[in-house]
């Protein structure tokens, strides 16, 4: 019993479809703060346990179920070894439940049973079983479970199914060394352990030693100085806590669609990152399916090591337009992003977690920009929700824009004027940004014009559009045309050409390090620098333009 089939209620952009796709053993939402993962969670959630209601996100939900009447009862009935049979046809189906979850056990009558199968099968109407049984297979964890699920619990009458998730690692020593392993590669001091001295409850310790066989279920003084050397769970911090509490749940209740929202949330990069991984290779190894929403960079990535059965889903919503997006992502580029060193030293991974990302050339630029980009967004100016990413020179910003714009994710590119004058790289570039190949006339022109002006690089580089005459008209068009496809220019020629007013003196490191003592550090400093309506101000206003615009070109469909 899968989902096969998910639906979402629009796509990549306006000119296409609604996005299908077929999920493998995970589905990984991304995208920026606000853009509806949570949402798309809660909406998948619900269909899944057949509920009802009006869906902003997900418009349709498909189970694929047992393809007869045998393997589907046995399915069900699998749950829990100790399924009790309180009639002749009537079977009452337990499954461990988590803390306070009434939904654990469902009473059926076989003649109900197959009815609903037969209903299933002439029309397809699973109503019935989703809201009978699906829900049972259907675990859900947000940030405040994950923490309680690590608090003692009541071992109850071990005579009969266990009802909650410590009660059946209590007993199933398989399970219970499943999550020792798991918690292990987290904390390699640390060894789960369950201790059930304490009257009629059982309780989670970390161990600095590894317990002896049986331990857990025995009562002797031995046992009991055991426990009481371990390390109780609200002892540790909430990462420690937050990761058992997942891992322990989710192997001993054995779901087959798990629905977790910021999986990620307390742990450290690496815990999250091998959380992702433990998460995907436990649901492929028990053919179940994980649903997640995260912003997390490492725990996607721990996601996509695990299994090539990874469908990752970018939401975005722009509240100013109303436009709402999902992609499916290709893993191959991802699995590039990751493996590529120089796009992982950058951070470009980051960009999947904003509405876009702005690419220079230097870590002098990013800084300068970024800055200048701060104080536009405190006037509800600039480029909203973007990652600042540095290359190495400017033929390397091509190699950070082409796959985030393959990715659907509008990467901007900024350059000094002077690169105009280069011939060989600019091709890549056309390439990688998907720019009309008859602007590559345009720019031949500009070139040639240039050339018989006798203006030199250097002149360029430092004045721009300012020290051309017969040309300039020609480059400024040029300039707008290549903004529309998210390549801005520096007209007046480089990073330090900018804010000429304030008279800032230097190169390269020099001239930021002045930048920053000539506009100010604070609001109330009497030298801050406000953002005027024109010069880099407005240069990152048309930065921010492009971003925002759900026609913008340069972003293949």
């Amino acid at each position: 019993m899968r989902v096969n089939k998910l639906v979402f209620k629009f796509g990549p952009s306006t000119a296409r479809g609604p996005l299908s796709i077929q999920p493998g053993d995970a589905v990984v939402l991304v995208g920026p703060n606000s853009s509806g993962k949570s949402l798309a969670l809660r909406e998948i959630e619900n269909q899944i346990r057949g509920g009802t209601g009006e869906y902003v996100i997900v418009d349709e939900l498909r189970i694929e179920y047992p393809s007869d009447f045998e393997r589907f009862k046995n399915l069900i009935f699998d749950l829990n070894p100790l399924v009790q049979t309180n009639s002749e046809e009537t079977y009452r189906v337990t499954n461990p439940s988590l803390r306070d979850n009434p939904d654990g056990t469902r009473s059926v009558s076989l003649t109900q049973l197959q009815t609903w199968y037969r209903k299933l099968v002439s029309d397809e109407d699973d109503k019935m079983i989703r809201l009978n049984y699906a829900t049972l297979f259907t675990l859900r964890l947000d940030a405040e479970t994950r923490l309680q699920l690590t608090k003692p619990q009541e071992r109850g009458n071990i005579r009969k199914a266990p009802e909650n998730h410590l009660a059946k690692l209590l007993k199933n020593d398989s399970l219970r060394q499943e999550v020792r392993e798991a918690c292990s590669k987290a904390f390699p001091d640390l060894y789960f352990v369950l201790d059930p001295t304490n009257g009629n409850s059982i309780r989670i310790l970390m161990s600095k030693e590894r317990p002896a066989n049986d331990i857990e279920k025995s009562l002797t003084d031995a046992a009991i100085d055991f426990f009481d050397d371990a390390i109780p769970m609200n002892h540790l911090g909430d990462g420690v806590r937050a990761y058992v509490g997942i891992v322990s749940s989710i192997i001993a209740v054995g779901q087959r669609f798990t629905l977790i929202d910021d999986p990620e949330a307390f742990l450290h990069p690496p815990i999250a990152r091998l959380l992702g991984r433990d998460l995907v290779s436990l649901a492929e190894r028990r053919q179940g399916q994980v649903f997640v929403a995260t912003h997390s960079a490492d725990f996607l990535q721990g996601c996509l090591e695990a299994s090539s059965h990874v469908n990752i889903v970018r939401l975005t919503y722009d509240r100013t337009t109303s436009a709402a997006t999902a992609r499916e992502l290709d893993p191959t580029i991802l699995e590039n992003l990751m493996n590529n060193r120089l796009l992982r030293t950058t951070g470009v991974f980051r960009a999947l977690f904003h509405q876009g990302a702005v690419i220079v050339e230097s870590e002098e630029d990013k800084v300068v920009y970024d800055e200048i980009n701060r104080r536009l967004l405190d006037e509800n100016r600039g480029v909203r929700d973007v990652v600042f990413l540095n290359a190495q020179n400017w033929q390397t910003t091509r190699i950070l824009a082409e796959p985030l714009r393959l990715l659907g994710i509008p990467a901007a590119i900024i350059l000094d004027f002077d690169v105009l004058l280069e011939t060989k790289e600019w091709s890549n570039i056309f390439k990688a940004c998907h720019i009309d190949s008859r602007l590559d006339a345009h720019m031949n022109q500009v070139r040639a014009s240039i050339k018989n002006e006798s203006i030199k690089r250097g002149q360029l580089k430092k004045g721009g559009i300012d020290v051309l005459s017969q040309t300039g008209e020609m480059a400024r068009h040029l300039l707008e045309n290549l903004a529309e496809f998210g390549v801005f220019i520096v007209p007046y020629g480089e990073l330090e050409s900018w804010l000429r007013s304030l008279s800032i003196r230097g190169k390269g490191s020099k001239w930021v390090r002045n930048f920053f003592q000539s506009v100010g550090s604070t609001n109330d400093s009497p030298s801050f620098v406000r953002p005027s309506d024109d010069d880099i101000w407005r240069f990152l206003d048309t930065i921010g333009s492009w971003m925002t615009n759900p026609e913008r070109k340069g972003i293949p469909q």
